[in-house]
């Protein structure tokens, strides 16, 4: 009887021991300075693909690719500046008010607290997700087995980005 229990202890201590942390790896976020291709969906009626740039401590850029009548827009952003340029034109100080550049902003608030902190996701294999706080929304943000980000999701705001082709 004492064997059976002794055994029986034993199992369930090897049990909780390999169930405990599900095989939950950390990894941090790839370090700035890279780009990479984002489909975007913002709402129900905004959906658009984009290059990203990711410079770092802050800056970052998007650049519209489709729609067509909006090719080639680039917001800017240093920080909580905001800008745009379109060829040769620039506009800075932009208000994010209207729904069009709302995306933006969102995204901006999310790389800053990528790229200006240090954040872990958990997971494993090819998914790590990231949870986090911009100053108006919870956020995720599910990144690969290297650290890129492959997709941000901000479910209140309706903002779904798929990332894919980093490059350094």
């Amino acid at each position: 009887m004492k064997k059976s229990l002794l055994v029986l202890v034993f199992v369930a201590l090897i049990f909780l021991l390999t169930a405990c942390g599900g095989g939950q790896d950390k990894i941090s976020a790839a370090g700035a300075g890279y780009s990479c291709n984002a489909k975007i969906t913002y709402g129900s009626e905004i959906k658009a693909d984009a290059k990203l740039k990711v410079t770092g401590g802050g800056v970052f850029s998007a650049t519209i690719i489709s729609p067509k009548e909006f090719e080639g827009l680039t917001f800017n952003f240093d920080n909580e500046n905001m800008s745009l340029s379109y060829g040769d034109l620039k506009a800075d100080k932009i208000s994010v008010a209207d729904d069009f550049y709302g995306f933006a902003d969102l995204l901006n608030g999310i790389f800053l607290k990528l790229t200006t902190g240090s954040p872990t996701a958990v997971g494993s294999g090819d998914d790590y997700i990231y949870n986090g706080q911009s100053d108006l929304y919870r956020f995720s943000v599910t990144f690969n087995g290297d650290g890129f980000p492959k997709q941000i999701s901000v479910p209140q705001a309706g903002l779904t980005v798929t990332l894919s082709d980093w490059q350094y």
